[in-house]
């Protein structure tokens, strides 16, 4: 966790939450999940927030480690959310067909894009920088393809405009530095890409 000496794991014989000491593993605090999980959880100030699987979003006290509120949205979620800097809002990945985008106070969902990717193809959390919202998937035998959409100038609307082909399958979420994004797949090719400009056809 930036700025504090705790971490927070995920126990997966017991599908449990843990927030830990850093230096010495003690527990702070231990909540149980219901389910096994496949995202990490996404900080935002005092809260945490947890994608389960089966279709449901958690909000944590970061404290307390007690649940706050929940949505569940009806099917079955990919990985974990991605926000933006303000808190405004979440972006979370159906396992197939659609993004969710989420108002976290009061937590609600605004809105729903329909997609059309293929069951269990994402492999990551989706990547936003500035407007763009980046979503890796592997759909290929061989070979990804990330999504770029545009978000509005609030962020609540998002809106397909390019796809890039990464050779190879991507596994974890891209890295960005400045205007430049990796792009690192699974056979051995490292791509850099140039953040270009939102009103571009291919940005």
């Amino acid at each position: 966790i930036v700025g504090d000496e705790t971490v927070l794991v995920v126990d997966s014989r017991f599908d449990e939450l843990l927030r830990l000491d850093a230096k010495t593993g003690r527990l702070r605090w231990r909540l149980a999940l219901g389910e096994p999980v496949d995202g990490a959880p996404m900080i935002q100030g005092n809260l945490i927030f947890q994608v389960i699987p089966s279709g449901k979003v958690v909000v944590i006290s970061l404290q307390s480690g007690e649940i706050q509120a929940t949505i569940d949205l009806g099917l079955p979620l990919a990985r974990g959310p991605a926000g933006d800097e303000q808190g405004r809002f979440l972006y979370v990945i159906g396992r197939h067909d659609c993004l969710f985008v989420l108002k976290p106070d009061p937590l609600e969902c605004l809105a729903v894009e329909y997609l059309g990717h293929r069951e269990d193809s994402i492999p990551c959390d989706p990547l936003r920088v500035g407007r763009f919202l980046i979503i890796p998937e592997n759909d290929r035998p061989a070979d990804s393809r990330w999504r770029v959409m545009v978000l509005d100038d609030d962020g609540a609307k998002p809106r397909h405009v390019q796809w890039i082909n990464v050779p190879g399958w991507t596994w974890s979420v891209p890295a960005s530095s400045g205007s430049i994004i990796w792009a690192a797949g699974d056979t051995g090719g490292l791509e850099a890409y140039t953040i270009g400009d939102y009103a571009s056809k291919t940005p």
